[in-house]
């Protein structure tokens, strides 16, 4: 009797320690005894329908802001989150009670874009074009490696905007929500990668740039609205076979909005507590 007892002691604390699978999780498919597991997503970044679709009893959990979603992890609210990489890489080293959490990462990746109004077909094909450009020949990458790679233990350094005489201006959102991409310094300065690609895209474009403040959740309002030009946005989550052809897992639809081609891809890497 004592021996079966421990048998099952055993059973149910190795049922207690197997984890769900999410998206970005490889797990097995048990629940924990005590619900399943909770991972955090940036709003600006929660293609719901996907998620849901491929996880099997992970409970999503959605936050306004990198910020307030950092708090949940740290209180506990939810297990792990989800982050590009680019954004994991500079949150783990600016707070060291978070780590990457790679042994549940999947080989997911997301593109990033931008989004204008679907009637501006000029700037759409004005933007594809510089976009193309700055790819084609290494900028972008050189850009990643001196704002991500290469500086994950300083702040991210405005970059001046150019001026161009005569040229059209283009209002553009930014959010300082996914620092060392899209950062606003504590004194509401942008600075960052995006502000560095802007600058580049500028020059290639011939368009003089205005950067507007605004929270995630607004943004597609400011479009509507008339109030910016263009946006920040999330256009696909991405992976790859074993021939590195493009599976998409995701592609990003919205109502009065075109989105230009992708300008950055990035891994999503999951950040949890040490």
């Amino acid at each position: 009797h004592f021996i079966r007892l421990m048998i099952v002691g055993i059973a149910i604390a190795v049922l207690a320690g197997c984890l769900c699978v999410s998206v970005f999780v490889s797990c097995s498919r048990q629940q924990r005894i005590n619900g399943s597991v909770r991972v955090g997503v940036l709003s600006l970044l929660d293609n719901r329908q996907n998620v849901i679709k491929a996880s099997d009893g992970a409970e999503l959990i959605s936050f306004q802001s990198l910020n307030e979603m950092l708090l949940g992890l740290k209180a506990g609210k939810v297990d792990f989150i989800t982050l590009p990489a680019s954004v994991s890489f500079y949150i783990t080293g600016k707070h060291p009670e978070l780590a990457e959490d790679a042994v549940h990462a999947k080989k997911y990746s997301v593109r990033f874009s931008f989004g204008v109004p679907v009637t501006d077909t000029p700037l759409m094909t004005r933007l594809n074009s510089a976009v193309y450009s700055l790819k084609q020949d290494g900028t972008v990458e050189k850009l990643y490696n001196r704002f991500v790679s290469d500086s994950a233990e300083t702040q991210p350094i405005p970059e001046t905007l150019p001026v161009i005489p005569d040229a059209d201006t283009v209002r553009i959102v930014v959010t300082g929500d996914l620092p060392p991409l899209d950062y606003v310094s504590e004194d509401g300065i942008p600075a960052g990668f995006n502000t560095a690609f802007l600058s580049e895209l500028s020059k290639r474009a011939k368009l003089n740039i205005k950067l507007v403040q605004s929270d995630a959740a607004s943004r597609a309002a400011m479009l509507a609205s008339g109030r910016a030009d263009a946006v920040f946005w999330v256009r696909q989550i991405i992976s790859y076979d074993t021939n590195r052809n493009v599976i998409i897992i995701h592609d990003e639809k919205t109502d009065g909005i075109v989105l230009t081609d992708y300008y950055l891809e990035d891994k999503i890497i999951p950040v949890k507590k040490r």
